[in-house]
């Protein structure tokens, strides 16, 4: 039996060497860091494959704190620039820590040089990247999944964005279809809650409310005092609306505590809304007014993008929108697919081992039990002792969970739980006690992080 508490690694993927550049040999292709000099040659090769950022999209990426040309991977065919993806670096918030993750955008390949193997080069060269940092995973957004998912990518769900007419919506909230203070109706919250446009003297309520929504979050980004600045001078957004509690009059040396909530828009799409947790008012009043601004501007339709177990999420699908009706936003199609490439799940059960340990402290009765895993044909046991937890691999036991690597990494990542799972068909338990004690494994928060970083970056 391997002990986890030593966190030793069951199976990992063989490390790359830590050259500048890699090469394909039965190709003859070259991956690279790209230079400030090759700004340029990136640019041509998007916009031959439709995609659209502009001359200063990509100037704005320079004044991006801590931006280096190194954090884009080039692919040559000779003199010939036939592959990208750029490598974000953030510092995200996991639960009570922070970690290091790369964003992966505007992963592209010459449609002319199809034949070649670029997408399985620049795959590589980001497992690459991944494994020489200190980099937990890679996370990246798109509405064509196929070609990662070949290379080991784990695909979460859709459950983060939602959509509904604008009309319905209205409705829903019994709000007034106007630009005026919104005021509500219920006798129990008489206070008058009152929406309109961000002001820039306002900008460390806005920090303050976004550190306090995702201060024990998994994925949203550690946003630094640069970085606030950056995102705003950007302008990769429409509008900003913010919420306050009474008067929408707010001094210079005001209280900033009285603003409750804050949204970013663009399009018809809510990049980001963020009010305070224990009171969703803020977060209706704050759709009811842009569902009326939008209304007004001939929308018909708003997509809104927040964290899975966000309540107003039901209230969108209560509308009945249809699914296939999908919103753009500057020329980009709103991407409804959030991939994680985090390597080995089995690793990644070895390093929660002390959460489940606890959790079975408190919900086991009986020690010592075990649990089997058969992840794609392959056993493992988790054993659980008073004091400890052992990870052993070549066994399963009687009471074992079957399923896929890829569904387990779901279910690690907090995108699925082991109840659903079974529900589906995703996990075949083998005994009613197997079927109990995965049940019982802990749950976390599923991955999520705005879309307003992801535009800012374009």
């Amino acid at each position: 039996m391997r002990p986890v508490a030593s966190y030793q690694t069951v199976k990992s993927r063989p490390c790359k060497s830590e050259q500048v550049s890699t090469f394909s040999s039965a190709k003859n292709l070259r991956i690279s860091p790209a230079s400030q000099g090759d700004r340029f040659a990136i640019f041509q090769l998007m916009q031959r494959a439709l995609m659209k950022p502009s001359e200063a999209d990509l100037l704005w990426q320079l004044e991006r704190p801590g931006y280096s040309p190194a954090e884009h991977l080039i692919c040559r065919s000779g003199q010939h620039l036939v592959g990208h993806a750029h490598l974000v670096p953030r510092k995200i918030h996991w639960g009570a820590t922070n970690v290091d993750a790369f964003y992966v955008e505007h992963f592209v390949t010459a449609s002319e040089y199809s034949d070649l193997e670029i997408p399985q080069s620049l795959f590589a060269a980001i497992d690459n990247r991944i494994e020489r940092s200190n980099a937990s995973f890679a996370i990246t957004r798109t509405n064509h999944p196929q070609q990662f998912l070949k290379q080991g990518w784990t695909v979460l769900g859709e459950s983060y964005v939602s959509q509904a007419p604008v009309i319905d919506l209205l409705t829903a909230f019994n709000a007034p279809v106007d630009k005026g203070p919104i005021v509500s109706l219920t006798p129990s919250k008489p206070r008058k809650i009152s929406v309109r446009l961000w002001r820039q003297v306002e900008t460390d309520a806005l920090r303050n409310l976004y550190e306090r929504c995702v201060e024990h979050s998994y994925g949203a980004t550690v946003r630094t005092d640069e970085h606030w600045q950056w995102l705003l001078n950007r302008r990769a957004y429409d509008r900003i609306y913010i919420a306050i509690d009474g008067g929408n009059k707010l001094a210079l040396d005001g209280d900033i505590s009285r603003i409750l909530g804050y949204a970013v828009v663009s399009g018809t799409t809510i990049l980001e809304m963020m009010t305070v947790s224990d009171d969703r008012r803020p977060a209706e009043i704050l759709m009811s007014r842009i569902c009326s601004d939008a209304l007004e501007n001939d929308q018909t339709h708003i997509q809104f993008q927040a964290e899975p177990e966000h309540e107003l999420h039901q209230i969108l699908r209560d509308c009945q929108v249809d699914s296939s009706v999908l919103s753009t936003n500057r020329g980009y199609i709103n991407r409804n697919y959030l991939l994680v490439r985090a390597g080995d799940p089995i690793q990644y059960l070895a390093e929660m081992a002390p959460t489940l340990h606890q959790l079975a402290a408190q919900n086991l009765a009986d020690f010592p039990c075990e649990l089997g895993l058969e992840i794609d044909g392959e056993k493992y046991c988790l054993y659980f002792e008073k004091n400890k937890i052992s990870l052993t691999d070549d066994k399963l036991g009687r009471s074992f969970l079957r399923l896929s690597s890829m569904t387990l990494m779901r279910i690690l990542l907090g995108d699925l739980d082991f109840s659903s799972a079974i529900e589906s068909g995703q996990v075949f338990a083998s005994t009613q006690v197997a079927t109990n004690l995965a049940l019982k494994m802990p749950t976390k928060k599923p991955i999520w992080f705005t879309q307003w970083d992801d535009l800012a970056n374009r």
